[in-house]
């Protein structure tokens, strides 16, 4: 797309692509920036979107208690219709469903890796050689059941609901790593999340009450071993599984070489 409009007559057409090239960019930051506006805040959320809908309709116990709190907010005359984004911040189970959805399916699950500086690092007590790439299962970090109990491969949302102190605080900061941390957070992530916080109500209140499914179960299950922390280069890579073993095994990291 990027070099067949810089191959055109008039690169700098009225559109985002043309404004990034008349801006400066070059065409490998463009072509960066366009898989960025087609996949960032669309793609993603709408992975987002759908597989929490999924678990919202084929859970009974979430669904009533997601549509009761609706319906008393609009009831009390606290929510608009449509739902401003401030207002949905007020609705606890709504948030802890968003949240849940999230966690249990993060729609990156790329290892999204980053280079180790210059001189090394050290990673769960190993020396970790510059140059190195080193990235995160997101499935695995979120199906963590140090972090969110024996049932963390369910969704439930009340997890987030009886969880308090610095076991809430845990929580709250690792699953933030659903949007990545510092400069490499996502920066469509204030936009994601009010898409989030609108859908579900919007949608409840046009399709939900029509089709509600009652299964007991989502059709689905997550049943993988994924890594907390992975390395890779020419030579080196540390692996640390993070459920789907033993105590003893927890403990253990495994330093293989490539």
């Amino acid at each position: 797309m990027v070099a067949e409009r810089l191959a055109s007559d008039n690169p700098y057409r009225k559109d985002m692509l043309g404004s990034f090239l008349a801006h400066g960019l070059t065409r490998e930051e463009a072509e960066g920036e366009t898989l960025t506006q087609v996949i960032a805040g669309s793609d993603t959320t709408a992975t987002a979107i759908r597989t929490t809908l999924l678990y919202i309709v084929t859970s009974p116990r979430c669904y009533d208690s997601l549509v009761s709190e609706i319906r008393d907010a609009a009831a009390k005359g606290t929510i608009s219709a449509p739902i401003k984004d401030s207002e949905a911040k007020t609705l606890p189970y709504l948030q802890a469903v968003i949240r849940e959805g999230l966690r249990v399916l993060p729609p990156v699950a790329g290892l999204m890796s980053k280079v180790v500086p210059k001189g090394g690092d050290e990673l769960c007590g190993f020396q970790v050689p510059e140059g190195t790439d080193v990235g995160v299962s997101m499935l695995g970090l979120q199906h963590s059941q140090e972090i969110y109990g024996e049932d963390a491969a369910m969704f439930r949302p009340e997890r987030w609901l009886e969880a308090q102190g610095d076991r809430l605080k845990t929580m709250t900061t690792t699953w933030e790593l659903t949007f990545k941390y510092g400069k490499w957070q996502c920066l469509g992530k204030s936009v994601a999340l009010i898409e989030l916080n609108k859908i579900f109500v919007e949608v409840r209140m046009v399709l939900l009450d029509c089709i509600r499914l009652s299964f007991s179960q989502p059709p689905f299950h997550h049943s993988t071993t994924c890594t907390h922390i992975y390395t890779s280069s020419t030579s080196f890579s540390l692996v640390r599984p993070l459920f789907s073993l033993t105590s003893s095994e927890e403990k253990k990291l495994a330093l293989t070489n490539r």
